[in-house]
């Protein structure tokens, strides 16, 4: 049976992460010697040196058999606390201490053990990469759509503001004698720099029962403006070739 006797002198030893046996540094320590090309230290010249580095301090010390069968005689063996631990180590040789307390180190900061993923989280972090695939595919598709909308209103409202635009020039020009439904004498004159007489045009509405529309002018305040009917039939001139419309 292991026998252990706890010394104290200033304080408790506390047994946690920072906690190491002498065994357990020793085997740092000559790894270290090892690298830098220097002899193992023996586990009674350690123990010894730990005793008179941590004199007057708390730590533990107790008694492991080796394997009997091996004919060994038992070690002493110093339990200490990490400070402890590294100033045990600082008696070494500057280029073995450089790589002991970069093992005391990776001692007490071990590297995260990786584990490999069960077939469960495999197929949740599948999912939910899928998810966000899906979400992202979505609100492209919804900006494309909302685009495609907008290009859509635009375009109907361009149309729309041009056929108003037309509407609105053709209403203007038969309102100014100047239309393929109707047209003053003054207005085929300035396309056609003949001046027709009026009189046999106003004889052919009263025979067939047409009526001049009256529109604005500058000079006489009114003028009549001719039915296209009366202007082919009299004059043989077709306002619709005079003003590229149709007639309706």
């Amino acid at each position: 049976m292991t026998k252990k006797t706890q010394l104290m002198a200033g304080g408790v030893l506390v047994n946690g992460a920072e906690y190491i046996d002498s065994q357990e540094l020793l085997v740092l320590v000559n790894d270290a010697r090892r690298e830098c090309g220097q002899k193992p230290i023996r586990n009674n010249d350690f123990v010894a040196r730990i005793k008179d580095e941590l004199v007057g301090e708390g730590y533990e010390t107790f008694v492991t058999p080796l394997d009997l069968k091996k004919g060994g005689a038992a070690q002493e063996v110093i339990g200490m606390n990490g400070k402890q631990a590294l100033r045990v180590a600082a008696r070494e040789s500057k280029a073995v201490r450089r790589v002991l307390v970069d093992k005391l180190e990776a001692r007490s900061n071990p590297a995260p053990v990786h584990r490999e993923l069960s077939t469960l989280e495999i197929l949740q972090i599948a999912m939910e990469s899928e998810q966000g695939r899906l979400a992202e595919k979505s609100r492209a598709d919804e900006a494309e759509r909302t685009k495609a909308e907008i290009g859509s209103r635009r375009e109907a409202t361009a149309m729309a503001t041009a056929s108003a635009a037309v509407r609105k020039s053709n209403q203007l020009a038969e309102r100014l004698g100047e239309h393929e439904k109707h047209a003053t004498v003054k207005a085929v004159k300035k396309i056609t720099d003949t001046e027709y007489p009026w009189r046999p045009l106003k004889k052919w509405c009263v025979e067939n029962g047409l009526e001049p529309h009256q529109v604005p002018d500058n000079q006489f305040g009114f003028v009549r403006s001719w039915p296209r009917e009366a202007w082919l039939a009299v004059h043989g001139v077709d306002l619709t070739a005079l003003y590229g419309g149709e007639y309706a």
